[in-house]
């Protein structure tokens, strides 16, 4: 539900952040349609595209697409 606050999150890293940054994504997530994590998926991919080390936390709960991310 908070794709498109996620995509301008990472636009605005992607803007600020160099190779000797690190992001930590906290992500906790009870499932959902799958078509939603695979474009969440892909804003994380953007930030290692980019060269910019990225660790995944799973705070409580990630099911299905949460683990895809």
């Amino acid at each position: 539900s908070a794709t498109t606050e996620l995509r301008e999150i990472i636009t605005a890293i992607l803007t600020t952040a160099n190779s000797n940054d690190e992001v930590v994504a906290c992500i906790e997530s009870p499932g959902g349609q799958v078509h939603s994590y695979g474009f969440a998926a892909s804003q994380l991919q953007r930030i290692r595209d980019a060269g910019i080390p990225l660790t995944a936390c799973i705070d409580k709960v990630a099911a299905s697409g949460g683990y895809m991310m």
